[in-house]
């Protein structure tokens, strides 16, 4: 899916492992700066990075909105980590009690690399549950463990900030980044991200808000065109 979607840019304007660290010019004429090139003119910016990320590069642009990035400020985030492992000690031994998720209450984490876990719940996803294609390998998902996998077990891990929602938030994502919200496309800049999404902010969250800004930005152009 992602091929066809990018099998129409050319390969010279797609840019990957490339961190903007600021943004200069004005609507319609925007240039993207990384620590080595520039990028631009843009006639539009879609931020796709969490809240905290895109207030500080909108920050860098001197005609910013000072009320956008104020706005950004109230998603707040926490670590997580998520690993994906084969031990089956992190869900019940009787195949009669598993469920597609199983969750563990609050614990002290055992390694001192997992304290940042303290008084999570744990979750752990039978990926192979409802998929014959996996049944044969065992394979689970843990979101912030108070414990690793076996040694020898583990697939992979990641660790990354996730958004917690909150009465403000909420409030923020309605009036302001929503389908309705007065700072989309203000200044021809857009947001999206989990945070901007509908429900418990995953990456279903990301699409979500994706496709709503993108149906927006057409809304517009073809309002134009017209």
């Amino acid at each position: 899916m992602v091929n066809a979607l990018a099998s129409s840019i050319p390969k010279s304007q797609i840019h990957t492992s490339t961190a903007i660290t600021s943004i200069s010019g004005y609507p319609s004429a925007y240039t993207l700066h990384s620590p080595t090139s520039t990028f631009g003119p843009f006639t539009h910016i879609i931020f796709a990075t969490p809240a905290p990320v895109t207030s500080k590069l909108l920050a860098t642009l001197p005609s910013h909105d000072p009320e956008i990035t104020a706005s950004l400020n109230t998603f707040k985030y926490v670590p997580s980590l998520v690993i994906t492992h084969s031990d089956p000690s992190f869900v019940p031994t009787s195949p009669s009690l598993h469920r597609d998720l199983h969750f563990q209450r609050p614990l002290t984490p055992t390694a001192a690399s997992l304290q940042n876990l303290t008084n999570y719940t744990q979750a752990t996803h039978i990926l192979h549950h409802r998929s014959p294609h996996l049944r044969s390998c065992k394979v689970y998902q843990t979101t912030n463990p108070s414990r690793y996998p076996r040694k020898g077990s583990i697939l992979s891990q990641t660790w990354f900030e996730r958004y917690i929602p909150s009465l403000e938030s909420l409030k923020t994502r309605r009036e302001v980044f929503g389908r309705n919200g007065w700072a989309q496309g203000i200044d021809k800049m857009w947001f999206v991200g989990s945070y901007i999404g509908d429900g418990i902010p995953l990456l279903e969250g990301c699409v979500e808000s994706a496709e709503m800004v993108v149906a927006m930005l057409l809304d517009r152009e073809d309002g134009k065109a017209r």
